[in-house]
């Protein structure tokens, strides 16, 4: 990890404790950037050149200590500008707290619209009107390259009562700390250390082997397909497994439930990426 980046993660992570009930960073910076770079690299010419004309704006948007100069950079600035209070309005619009039990209503866990599949269709749907203004457009990439990244968390996609995880206490790797936060950083380093290019360099074949099958749907299904893999694996494969509704007991995270999250971490990340690279060729192309 960067030193700028770390810089980056500590200020984000103070700001969403504070601001939101829901989560630290999903996938952290480093998760976000690799699904960004390998989005970046599917878009067509004509989409990489309204992506460098967006960019181009950044100093409008009076953001000088989250400057964006590219799609990477776009997908970490809705984290970077939670201490900023007008965009205070932005920490509801990362996550969806599906229920991890029954079914229920969406406008429960989404009221009056505000969570992460419903803003990140309001940004699509800026992103494509070339009456809105630049800046207008640009913060609708910043969004859509962040919040289609956290639908890919399962933890951003459900909800036991308990903030999505955030309130699960675990023991990791000798230290404590929280489910959520096992999701957003433990299990990426686990799977694919500290590098970026090395993670870059890992998935790249995935994308390409999955990119057509994974290019289908919307972001409901996407969410969708994310929370069940909340249900079937981030919660059932504990070694104490929660009831529905009920506190998680706290408990240690083995190095095997470590392991055997890899394979879906990588496949979660390559996702996002083909998807996020199938909106923006639509809205920009």
């Amino acid at each position: 990890m960067t030193k700028a980046n770390l810089l980056m993660l500590t200020a984000g992570l103070g700001a969403w404790l504070s601001l939101s009930p829901a989560s630290a960073l999903a996938w952290d910076a480093e998760g976000h950037r690799i699904i960004a770079h390998l989005a970046y690299e599917r878009l067509t010419p004509k989409a990489k050149a309204a992506v460098a004309e967006l960019v181009s704006h950044s100093a409008e948007q009076d953001t000088p200590t989250c400057p964006v100069a590219s799609l990477d950079d776009a997908s970490t600035w809705p984290d970077c500008v939670r201490p900023l209070p007008r965009f205070a309005y932005l920490a509801v619009m990362h996550y969806e707290d599906m229920p991890l039990c029954g079914i229920a209503p969406k406008e429960t866990y989404c009221p009056d619209g505000k969570c992460i599949t419903d803003e990140t269709k309001r940004a699509i749907a800026i992103l494509r009107d070339h009456h809105r203004s630049p800046v207008e457009r640009l913060q609708a990439l910043e969004e859509v390259a962040h919040f289609i990244g956290d639908m890919h968390q399962p933890l951003h996609a459900a909800d036991n009562a308990d903030r999505g995880g955030n309130e699960v206490k675990v023991e990791v790797e000798g230290h404590a700390s929280n489910l959520h936060h096992v999701w957003d950083t433990e299990i990426l380093e686990n799977a694919f250390g500290t590098s970026e290019a090395t993670a870059e360099a890992a998935l790249r074949p995935l994308v390409a082997a999955d990119a057509a099958r994974w290019s289908s749907g919307d972001v409901d299904s996407w969410l969708a397909e994310t929370h069940r893999l909340a249900v079937t694996y981030v919660y059932s494969k504990l070694s104490s497994p929660p009831a529905c509704g009920q506190p998680t007991p706290t408990q240690s995270i083995s190095q095997a439930y470590l392991d055997e999250a890899a394979p879906l971490v990588r496949m979660q990340l390559a996702r996002a990426a083909v998807r996020l690279s199938v909106v923006l060729n639509r809205a920009l192309d």
